[in-house]
């Protein structure tokens, strides 16, 4: 047993090795996106499914600060209310990492306009590069700007490389 301890130690001081409550780092930050295709499909009267795509950059004071974000989704609405999923690709350089996220929207009428939330839960698939390797997972929530922009705050918290790196 004491030579585990030692091993740990010795492997912590140089690196190698993070208590795991050391190793996850929490991040939040934003960004607006702007639909870039739109397919929508009647389904009954007031009930529709739709696949969009939308891109922007993100903003944090973290290591996805100036990130493109690329975010493709479906959604099964009636009236303007019920659920949404999809994956968010944040991009730079040789970096990606891929983000599965799914929450439920709603709509509500302000000023006799639509007024359109959103919110959910999001976790890492996947990621390339130097985040190669990396976890996470946190919350998400936002509302419409426009018909075709969207605004989007997240938080939550990483392991691994994404965690480590330094910007």
């Amino acid at each position: 047993m004491k030579s585990l301890t030692a091993l740990i130690a010795g492997l912590t001081a140089l690196g190698f090795f993070t208590p795991a409550s050391a190793a996850e780092k929490h991040e939040s930050g934003s960004f607006d996106n702007t639909i870039v295709k739109r397919e929508t499909l009647p389904v009954a009267e007031g009930h529709i499914l739709q696949l969009s795509e939308a891109t922007g950059i993100n903003k944090s004071g973290g290591r996805f600060d100036g990130y493109n974000v690329s975010c493709r989704e479906t959604a099964d609405l009636n009236l303007g209310n019920g659920s949404h999923s999809g994956y968010c690709l944040f991009t730079k350089g040789n970096e990606e990492q891929d983000v599965k996220y799914g929450g439920k929207i709603a709509t509500e009428m302000k000023e006799g306009h639509p007024f359109t939330t959103f919110g959910g839960d999001w976790t890492v698939v996947n990621a390339t590069g130097p985040l190669a390797g990396s976890k996470g997972k946190g919350t998400y929530s936002g509302y419409f700007t426009a018909e075709d922009k969207y605004h989007t705050d997240w938080k939550g918290s990483f392991s691994g490389p994404a965690a480590m790196a330094k910007r």
